[in-house]
């Protein structure tokens, strides 16, 4: 779109009738036009958008922001798109690389609306944002996620306290050589290692590997879920008729050599 400014320039012309001693002035005045022709242009910036640590153990989905900037001359419609980025196939899946081996990948979304419901791409009145340049900048914010638990290195159990006591249980994580022989390991983390657990709640114990890549053999585990003995009051302690009992379950954990399905748990004994 171009805008054209005009100016109106006087100009004075004045004559002289030569050698004539009785000679008087006189003016004639005229106008010529100025314009210019201004173009529509815009620059862009952005800020980084930075997650921080991400937990694929987290309840909740990892997210964070960033700012765009944009500075359009006056009086020019405009439109923002994000796309797919570097390793994404599309605008709706997005996906980020890194890691130690740098061949790792992330999936993450960009909205642009703050419920993180509608998504950012670049159809033009469809998942674009656009507004109308002032000649300073405006600012729209991107809303970034990545979404909980979405790395294919991790399995899960869920726990209910079926009983009429709150209870406290330590999990813990053991590399299994066969028959009663464990030893500790830092190849799997379990999250969280303790909590508490009221009746008729569940906790999701969740479980991941810290390998970039699947080992070469199948690796056996075992889960511990041990029950924490509660600090009893005098009073409590005086209506015991018997021994308090903690109870302590395992689970087999198996890596497999395909991460397709990271890791298995099979059904716990006592």
């Amino acid at each position: 779109m171009g805008l054209q400014q005009k100016t109106g320039l006087a100009f004075l012309l004045i004559s002289f009738a030569a050698l004539d001693a009785n000679a008087t002035a006189t003016s004639v005045t005229s106008t010529f036009q100025v314009t210019a022709s201004i173009q529509s242009e815009c620059s862009v910036s952005a800020t980084a958008l930075a997650f921080g640590a991400y937990s694929p153990f987290s309840a909740t989905d990892a997210t964070g922001t960033s700012t765009v900037s944009a500075t359009c001359t006056s009086a020019t419609p405009y439109t923002i798109g994000l796309d797919k980025g570097l390793n994404g196939a599309s605008v709706t899946t997005r996906q980020m690389k890194g890691g130690p081996s740098g061949t790792s990948l992330m999936n993450y979304a960009l909205y642009s609306t703050s419920d993180r419901a509608t998504n950012w791409g670049t159809t033009s009145g469809t998942d674009t944002v656009g507004d109308t340049g002032t000649g300073v900048a405006q600012t729209k914010t991107v809303y970034g996620s990545i979404p909980k638990g979405q790395t294919s290195k991790t399995a899960a159990v869920t726990l209910r306290n079926t009983g009429l006591e709150t209870v406290v249980i330590q999990a813990e994580l053991m590399s299994w050589k066969g028959k009663e022989v464990y030893s500790p390991t830092n190849e799997l983390l379990v999250n969280p290692p303790i909590f508490t657990l009221k009746p008729n709640t569940t906790q999701t114990v969740r479980i991941g590997t810290t390998r970039e890549e699947p080992p070469q053999v199948e690796q056996a585990y075992r889960l511990f879920l041990q029950e924490v003995p509660l600090t009893l009051s005098k009073s409590k302690r005086n209506q015991l008729n018997g021994l308090q009992v903690a109870l302590r379950i395992s689970m087999e954990c198996e890596e497999s050599k395909k991460w397709k399905h990271p890791s298995r748990i099979h059904k716990p004994r006592q």
